[in-house]
């Protein structure tokens, strides 16, 4: 509605997010063929199981990047708080800085793990998970998420009782059908709309 509103004219074209993932990890990932998606959005994060190629069950859970940056820095800015924490994957941030980031991160960790441990037990309830992850989320955090969900104890989920074996989906896997200008900041998110486009319309520009 809201798009129709601010476009009248323009005809509407509705397309699921998770078919266009799904889509394009057929294309990239041999381990998509059986694994949970992890998407972390801006308001939340949604679980998606995939066996044989397709879509066996998803879960939505009410915490994504937003939550956890509000979590590990309330009074910082968005922008401040994802610089550190790329500054601290790169190990170029000053001790200080590090050492509070960190210990926010920690301090964050239960109820994260809480959260999410909740969304991955809905999910598991029928039918164990795939052990196999990819991460989709933005950049500079996806290295914290990526080490949380491989080391934290969700291997009471896992097909093979160990812990998820996490990738993370980078700008570098979606360069053959969707690539970002020069000087324009790499968008995972709209990389991924960027190639089922791409792929429906049968072009690569």
């Amino acid at each position: 509605h809201a798009v129709q509103t601010a476009f009248p004219s323009a005809p509407l074209k509705l397309r699921s997010h998770a078919r266009a993932l799904v889509s394009l990890l057929r294309e990239r990932h041999d381990e998509a063929r059986n694994c949970v998606i992890v998407d972390v959005a801006d308001e939340g994060t949604v679980f998606s199981v995939i066996r044989k190629n397709l879509l066996d069950g998803q879960a939505q859970i009410p915490a994504g990047t937003h939550a956890l940056l509000t979590r590990i820095a309330p009074a910082g800015s968005r922008e401040e708080t994802l610089g550190l924490l790329s500054m601290l994957e790169k190990g170029t941030c000053s001790i200080t800085a590090c050492d509070a980031i960190t210990q926010a991160l920690t301090a964050a960790e239960p109820e994260i793990t809480k959260i999410f441990g909740e969304g991955l037990a809905s999910l598991a309830a029928k039918r164990r998970l795939p052990n196999d992850a990819i991460l989709v989320t933005h950049a500079d955090i996806a290295p914290w998420f990526s080490h949380f969900l491989s080391r934290i104890d969700f291997a009471q989920f896992t097909s093979t009782s160990q812990p998820l074996s996490v990738k993370i989906l980078t700008p570098d896997a979606l360069k053959m059908s969707a690539e970002t200008a020069p000087g324009v900041t790499e968008d995972v998110p709209l990389s991924i709309v960027a190639t089922l486009v791409h792929n429906e319309s049968g072009s690569a520009d």
